[in-house]
């Protein structure tokens, strides 16, 4: 079980950690936290303004000269937009070091350490989606089982359809590959699934009770045997009590939750839920994995076998055909390129034939 969370820091403790960074030299620059705060600025003085200017009109409605209230508004939306650029800015600095100090905390009662940036090192569905790929921050363990988790960017379109993609992820390594199968998350839903890439539906695999209606299942053609070996009832319990709100996938030797936007790595609840998924479910996960052998490599031999033949247990492999499921374009896409060339045929043949 995970060890217990540490209380929030106190305020003589935020406090002695901004002077730390500080002298340090660690802490934000004050520059970089203009263009956050320029929004907020701006909003502010035209509120100013816009006050003042009501207050003129409203003056002029009564008989008296509104102009003195025009300048004034004028004067103080300038005299406001700068005041409200270096607080905010200050303010901004201030509440991303005290986040990293509870990051930090929390992190190392935990067993992980935390940094800014990171690189794509898994390979899951989410990862291999559009251009611009970028973990922007992510804790990883420091002992024991390898797990990552935070948060990771990628972008689609060009030009002004170009669109960012934010995504929360959880990678755990397990002791033993097993074949690809993807846990779509019901509870996500909004047209359809939230997964950026569609499964080919002949692959579900349909499961009885609370579990299909939490999840929908995907494994390899043929692989429907070794599928139900893995998800033994209780795994299956302990996914709906704990990830019912991800899209899992097991890949290789990695099972990787996503979920749509960014997660806060300094809530509470963001830290439980991630003890949750690495104490109970990955751990029962690592162990059906560990105790699977794809029986159609002739070399995979569990250890028992293996200290019977008298040789080295082998690296377990899967064969070629569980190793990837089969995807096809997401509804989404086909529609819309359907729409495109039923468009793009209207206008040819309104211009040739005349319409």
């Amino acid at each position: 079980m995970p060890a217990a969370l540490p209380p929030e820091p106190t305020p003589a403790e935020y406090l002695e950690h901004r002077r730390s960074a500080h002298i340090a030299g660690t802490a934000p620059s004050l520059i970089a936290m203009l263009g956050p705060a320029f929004g907020s600025a701006a909003l502010a003085a035209v509120g100013v303004f816009a006050f003042a200017l009501l207050g003129g009109t409203l003056i002029g409605f009564l008989g008296a000269d509104p102009n003195p209230f025009f300048t004034f508004a004028l004067v103080a939306a300038i005299l406001t937009f700068p005041g409200v650029l270096v607080f905010s800015a200050v303010a901004t600095r201030r509440r991303l070091l005290d986040r990293r100090l509870r990051i930090d905390r929390f992190a190392a009662s935990q067993g992980y350490a935390y940094a800014e940036g990171g690189t794509v090192r898994f390979p899951g569905i989410v990862f291999a989606q559009g251009g611009g790929r970028t973990v922007t921050e992510h804790v990883r363990s420091v002992a024991g089982r390898e797990v990552e988790a935070g948060n990771y960017r990628y972008t689609t379109g060009n030009g002004k359809s170009e669109t960012t993609h934010f995504w929360s992820y959880v990678a755990i390594r397990l002791d033993a590959p097993l074949p690809h199968m993807v846990l779509d998350a019901t509870s996500n839903d909004t047209w359809g699934s939230s997964l950026p890439t569609a499964i080919g539906r002949a692959q579900r695999l349909e499961l009885e009770g609370d579990f299909d209606r939490s999840f929908r299942l995907y494994v390899p053609d043929g692989y429907e045997r070794d599928a139900l070996y893995v998800f033994t009832p209780d795994l299956m319990a302990l996914l709906i009590d704990h990830a019912a709100q991800d899209d899992l996938e097991i890949v290789d030797d990695w099972m990787l939750c996503y979920r749509q936007g960014t997660a806060d790595l300094a809530d509470r609840r963001w830290w439980a839920q991630l003890g949750a998924l690495t104490s109970t479910v990955a751990d029962r996960l690592a162990d059906r994995g560990e105790r699977y052998r794809d029986e159609r490599v002739a070399e995979n031999l569990r250890a028992a076998e293996a200290h019977f033949a008298g040789v080295d247990a082998p690296a377990p492999r899967i064969a070629t055909g569980g190793r990837r499921l089969r995807t096809r374009l997401p509804l989404p896409t086909l529609l819309g390129g359907i729409g495109f060339v039923a468009l793009a045929a209207w206008f040819w043949l309104s211009d040739m034939f005349g319409w």
